[in-house]
């Protein structure tokens, strides 16, 4: 497992994965006492400062990957709230726009537990594969992530949130699946289709298991 990144990192990834000015949400999950912690913010530097806060100590770290309503940076603006309930984050009734299609690439193993470096290394590898089979379809080149148990592949597309988008976002997750997928070893995640999906925040630490 990686050392905590440096706040620059973190602010300098959400400021590639976000546009200026857009309201995205950090949702934060496995804090001891905190609950769900969630903020909304439209300042990467703001938000990578209150992330450090949480990093480490947290089971994970996410984010909106898709712009958000921006009314809804009323909520906590740049900054975030701990104890949230369900009713207090994003909804796929919020997003204003598909901007990134996810591909999560992860290897098969038990839940809560962490990938080893060779399990990391063989998602990557078929992470590689999909971005260059992608990449030849058209889609413009590809941003890798590390997600902690695998990585996080994110092509820029351009759709609307509704119902045909996710319909057609699910039918290519599941012909990446069908393609690319390795028997017992790493496979791509097909359920990350809804436009409100969260990924991890690069440079952020992942704890699903006991560190090791």
């Amino acid at each position: 497992m990686s050392a905590v990144a440096t706040t620059y990192t973190i602010a300098d990834a959400l400021r590639l994965l976000h546009e200026p000015d857009e309201v995205f949400e950090v949702r934060i999950f496995g804090v001891k006492g905190a609950g769900t912690v969630s903020g909304y913010f439209n300042d990467p530097a703001l938000a990578a400062a209150a992330i450090a806060g949480y990093d480490g100590d947290a089971e994970g770290i996410y984010h909106t990957v898709n712009p958000v309503d921006p009314a809804l940076l009323e909520r906590a603006p740049n900054r975030l709230r701990e104890n949230v309930g369900k009713g207090g984050c994003t909804t796929d009734a919020d997003i204003l726009r598909r901007r990134w299609l996810p591909v999560d690439v992860d290897y098969t193993r038990p839940a809560k537990t962490n990938a080893t470096d060779d399990e990391v290394r063989a998602a990557g590898v078929v992470a590689k594969k999909i971005r260059a089979h992608l990449n030849e379809s058209g889609f413009p080149n590809g941003v890798l992530v590390m997600s902690g148990n695998g990585v996080h592949l994110l092509h820029r597309i351009d759709l609307p949130p509704d119902s045909e988008s996710r319909a057609l976002v699910k039918r290519v997750l599941e012909r990446l699946a069908k393609d690319f997928d390795v028997p017992g070893g790493a496979h791509v995640d097909t359920s990350v289709h809804n436009p409100a999906r969260i990924l991890k925040v690069p440079g952020t630490m992942v704890r699903k298991g006991p560190e090791q």
